[in-house]
């Protein structure tokens, strides 16, 4: 018996080592961003920061090779881009798996931020060679070259700035990283080459580089700390809009999450100011009519809101046809709302530009990148609905505006 009780804790012992083996290839402790089902969109999808994505599942051998590594991409890449792993083989990563059409493991798929759609990660598994590839993706779109001549125009835009002087032809990844989540923020963000003599006079510059905050209302904060993420992100921190954060415990935010998700969808109409930037607060996209008003054309306009309203659930395949008791399914990723174009010239214009004298015009617009993609199509359920997922998925050219629009009321 004796031998017996010994034999059965080694083989409990040796059973809990190979469990243990296979689900712990990241802790909370590591930098790697863990996501499945319920918090993928809002990291990789809905983010200014660019992602990059390891599919994998814990049994697999070449998976557990990788860890290592991207556990070092992760920590070198922390704050600038999203180092992110999917358990494949949990119930909520398989249909994350199933959604990007996984077939083996591991798989690194790179996301923009701009797209829904990813690209295939083509370099070596090795920490140096991820972080060099997801790093080389950073953009400067949100950065100003400014110049002696152009540094007035510069300055006299509304909002906080931020100006690099630089002896550097070439954007930094920190800087570009920077850009791309606080322009979010309300930043705007500039840079001066060291050739520049007038403005490198003109703020007193002595040593490249030199990061300043410059106000509206003149004043000038100059950074005096390392260059490194976590502390220019925490000084630049205080003068941006605030990052906007739920309240309550995580049962109440379920809670209330759960609440919005059984209210049925409805197409919303912009009347204030307030209405939009309800609609600007939460995820997705949003397709936005802007209509002639009733007195215009009431028959246009009555049609299109049917139209919209058509498209907020989904059409079943012949397939998987419901029974007429059957509850109607929502679409997902997608929010709907309406605006009077001729009462909001101003606002439609910023979209759609002198097409906006012929209304109804629609646009899909993605509130978390300020890019939106202007619809020419037939004004049919088939034609917007096939535009409206060709958007989400990234197959669509978008069109980036400086500033969001807003409602005159």
């Amino acid at each position: 018996k004796k031998e017996m009780g010994r034999w059965s804790v080694g083989v409990f012992c040796l059973l809990a080592l190979i469990v243990a083996s296979t689900t712990a290839l990241y802790t909370k402790t590591d930098d790697v961003i863990q996501l499945d089902e319920s918090n993928f969109d809002a990291v990789v999808l809905q983010s200014s920061k660019h992602s990059i994505v390891e599919f994998y599942a814990p049994w697999c051998g070449h998976c557990k090779n990788l860890a290592p590594e991207w556990k070092k991409a992760a920590t070198a890449m922390k704050g600038l881009v999203n180092v992110v792993a999917v358990d494949c083989d949990s119930e909520k990563g398989r249909s994350l798996a199933g959604r990007y059409g996984i077939k083996g493991f591991p798989t690194i798929k790179f996301f923009d931020g701009d797209s829904h759609k990813p690209e295939d990660y083509p370099g070596a598994r090795s920490s140096g060679a991820i972080a060099k590839f997801a790093m080389s993706k950073l953009h400067n779109r949100h950065i100003s070259m400014v110049t002696d001549k152009s540094a007035e125009k510069f300055t006299a835009e509304k909002g906080t700035k931020v100006l690099l002087f630089t002896s550097k032809k070439e954007s930094s990844p920190l800087y570009k990283g920077l850009s791309m989540e606080f322009n979010t923020r309300g930043l705007k963000f500039g840079e001066v080459h060291e050739t520049q003599k007038s403005l490198v006079g003109q703020y007193s510059i002595t040593k490249f580089p030199t990061l300043l905050v410059l106000k509206d209302d003149g004043t000038t904060t100059p950074y005096t700390g390392t260059l490194d993420y976590k502390s220019v992100s925490e000084f630049l921190s205080p003068f941006a809009t605030p990052v906007k954060t739920k309240t309550g415990g995580k049962k109440e935010a379920k809670a209330q999450a759960k609440k919005e998700e059984e209210l049925p969808p409805a197409v919303i109409e912009l009347k204030t100011q307030s209405d939009w930037e309800s609609v600007n607060s939460k995820g997705g996209l949003v397709v936005l009519a802007f209509l002639p008003p009733t007195e215009e054309n009431e028959e246009r306009r009555a049609s299109v809101l049917s139209l919209l309203e058509s498209l907020l659930y989904t059409t079943p395949t012949s397939a998987s046809a419901p029974t007429p008791a059957a509850k109607p399914v929502p679409v997902r990723g997608f929010r709907f709302a309406h605006v009077d174009g001729r009462k909001e010239r101003a606002f439609c214009e910023a979209f759609v530009g002198s097409a906006g004298e012929e209304l109804p015009a629609l646009v899909v617009w993605s509130p978390s990148k300020k890019r939106f993609a202007p619809y020419f199509g037939a004004w049919t359920r088939e034609g917007i609905n096939d535009f409206m997922h060709t958007v989400y998925a990234g197959s669509k050219r978008t069109v980036a505006l400086d500033t969001v629009p807003t409602l005159s009321t």
